[in-house]
């Protein structure tokens, strides 16, 4: 992590422009473009992105593999883990969603910074507000540099991501309407063949009815008819 190492006096806008360069190479390999950092002393001890495509676990966001780099590293340096994660800062692109804020959280690292909000999972605040359930000393900052983070999550979702499960709905649809078809043209088929077995018969489809089996005449609703008249309809048809 030599590269990543930065001056005591960069800022948090800076730390936030490296995190962001993480979101873009995940935007290129397909996955939600999500970048994240954990700061120890001024270095960037972990970085990551979400792998969830990569290794078909929905639970690989960023901040949890860069939880699993901090305690390599712990174990590399026979640090504490503990000591480091109450000194460490977690910068990441988007609000970390509920699973990723708990996580963060029990372990009392000294404050989240994060990009642009995420309204569908959020646990800083937007979807639910996870801090308020541990009453932790942990300081969080949200809105830096998001629009830039905003702008790599919108290039994401125009595209489709191949891993995604299908829609229910549009899979149903699809079924529903190729069914429709199907059956369509059974009938078709049915009746084009049913018609030609009775011409070649000599007798009309209609007309063919068994002694036991007479079909009554149909019946619809119509101005009624004076008397007198019916027999001279009768007389017009015949």
């Amino acid at each position: 992590m030599d590269d990543m190492t930065m001056s005591a006096g960069m800022d948090t806008s800076a730390w936030m422009d490296v995190a962001l360069q993480r979101a873009e190479e995940s935007l290129r390999k397909g996955e939600v473009p999500v970048g994240c950092l954990f700061v120890y002393n001024n270095e960037a001890i972990a970085t990551g992105n979400n792998t969830v495509n990569e290794t078909c676990n929905a639970t690989r966001h960023a901040e949890i593999n860069c939880i699993d780099q901090v305690l390599r590293f712990c174990r590399e340096k026979q640090l504490d883990h503990e000591t480091v994660f109450q000194d460490l800062d977690v910068i990441v692109t988007v609000e970390p969603c509920i699973m990723c804020v708990s996580a963060l959280l029990q372990l009392c690292v000294r404050s989240i910074v994060y990009g642009c909000a995420n309204d569908r999972f959020g646990g800083c605040r937007s979807v639910l507000e996870i801090p308020s359930l541990y009453e932790p000393k942990t300081t969080i900052q949200g809105d830096v540099k998001a629009d830039e983070a905003m702008k790599l999550l919108k290039d994401f979702y125009k595209g489709s991501n191949p891993n995604a499960p299908e829609s229910k709905v549009n899979k149903k649809g699809r079924k529903a309407k190729e069914t429709v078809v199907l059956t369509e043209n059974q009938k078709t088929s049915r009746m084009a063949s049913y018609a030609r077995s009775h011409i070649l018969a000599g007798s009309s489809p209609r007309s063919r009815t068994s002694a036991g089996n007479r079909r009554r005449p149909r019946t619809c609703p119509g101005p009624a008819v004076e008397l007198g008249q019916e027999e001279k309809i009768k007389g017009r048809i015949i």
